[in-house]
């Protein structure tokens, strides 16, 4: 088991006394205390968060790529795929942990794990878990979170691409095509991919999604078998979107 941390902030007035790196101590304190094999967060890469990060011995581990696109109509229909929305939660929890239970980082899904992911979500973060089916089985799915955003130009929503997978035996481009159908016209769309995940690092594109500087994974050991362990890279590593961009 690891512990992650997630949403390290400082108010403005209380800045540069050492508050964020007391907390983090303190976490990383309790975390051994309970056991835990490791402690993980995102952050991006060099920046004063990272090199802080850094000095309390977490260790650059998976780096991340964003690919965003802004979605537009004209996705070609597949007669081969069906799309499914919000399939059996038993059907979606089975593939996801056959697709990504190798994936470094990946927690199996279990029931309670599912509601507590999926189903007791907050209401203004809602999701929309979408299925592809081919001959009878799943070839694909996604958790479409529409998550509030704030910019130059005003409020608007950007749909975030959590729990993608795609059978590798499928037809990648046909299956995230039919995927990417539920996202309405016009609405902006952010894929947050490990580079380890080769697969998906070279499906996106094709689909119109540019890759763009992401954050990193970054992991301090709790323990002598974690420590070996970050000696490897990761073959494929699964990103816990929820940790990366709050949603």
């Amino acid at each position: 088991p690891v512990g992650i941390v997630d949403t390290v902030m400082t108010h403005p007035e209380h800045r540069r006394q050492g508050l964020a790196r007391r907390l983090l101590v303190e976490a990383l304190q309790r975390m051994r205390e309970r056991g835990l094999a490791a402690s993980l967060l995102y952050t991006f890469p060099d920046t004063v968060p990272f090199r802080l990060y850094q000095s309390l011995g977490y260790q650059p581990y998976a780096p991340t790529d964003y690919f965003h696109m802004v979605r537009s109509g004209g996705f070609r229909s597949s007669l081969h795929y069906e799309v499914r929305t919000n399939p059996a939660a038993e059907d979606v929890t089975a593939f996801l942990n056959s697709q990504l239970g190798e994936s470094d980082g990946y927690i199996p899904l279990t029931a309670a794990l599912w509601r507590w992911r999926k189903d007791e979500r907050p209401a203004e973060l809602p999701i929309s878990i979408v299925a592809v089916e081919h001959e009878g089985r799943l070839a694909g799915c996604v958790t479409l979170c529409r998550a509030p955003i704030t910019s130059t130009s005003g409020d608007a929503f950007m749909y975030v691409l959590a729990d993608l997978a795609i059978d590798l035996a499928a037809d990648g481009p046909a299956v995230l095509e039919a995927l990417l159908q539920s996202v309405p016209a016009g609405a902006e769309v952010l894929a947050p991919v490990a580079q380890a995940e080769r697969h998906l690092q070279a499906l996106l594109p094709g689909a119109g999604l540019a890759r763009q500087p992401g954050e990193c994974g970054m992991v301090a050991p709790l323990s002598l078998e974690a420590a070996q362990a970050l000696d490897t890279p990761p073959q494929s590593w699964y990103v816990a979107v929820e940790s990366v961009v709050g949603v």
